[in-house]
């Protein structure tokens, strides 16, 4: 926790005196994200277990949201999961290429109608603007996770990062 605030802080000082602006968002205002998958076997795929999109409101925040569902079938068992998340996203700094943001989120996941599970998390990424309309970008999360079915609740740090693709239009 100690190096990852201290890292933290350390790239909010890169950044501060990098010269960041708070410039006019020229981008559109909706994406479609899709998260990369593994680092050995590179793919596109789902964000966060959800088709997720995000929506700029004003020029420094957006809205982003995302739903899901799965179902797999072992040794004739099928297990149905389905997801919701929506996360408020600030800008931080901003230049013609660069986002850095921070934001909080809450999300939603059941399994078989029985096993449910929530969660709030706090968010720290960033965006490089590969073309005009599509950004590469990496995310981190601090996620307070609770399960009222089985009493589990769990603070989980850093291990749902994320690596992502974003479609602007």
């Amino acid at each position: 926790m100690k190096s990852f605030l201290i890292s933290l802080l350390i790239l909010t000082l890169v950044f501060s005196t990098l010269g960041f602006s708070q410039e006019q968002n020229t981008q559109p205002t909706k994406a479609v994200v899709f998260g990369f998958q593994g680092l050995s076997n590179l793919s596109l795929g789902n964000f966060y277990n959800t088709v997720a999109f995000k929506h700029y409101y004003d020029t420094q925040s957006a809205f982003r949201g995302g739903v899901g569902f799965s179902s797999a079938t072992n040794n004739g068992n099928t297990t149905s999961s389905y997801f919701v998340n929506g996360s408020l996203l600030f800008d931080y700094a901003r230049t013609q290429n660069t986002l850095v943001y921070y934001g909080l989120g809450v999300s939603y996941s059941n399994a078989n109608n029985s096993n449910e599970s929530y969660s709030g998390n706090g968010i720290f990424g960033a965006e490089f603007n590969v073309l005009q309309n599509v950004s590469l970008g990496a995310e981190y999360n601090l996620t307070y996770t609770t399960s009222p079915a089985v009493e589990v609740t769990s603070w989980n740090l850093g291990s749902n990062g994320m690596l992502f693709l974003s479609v602007y239009f």
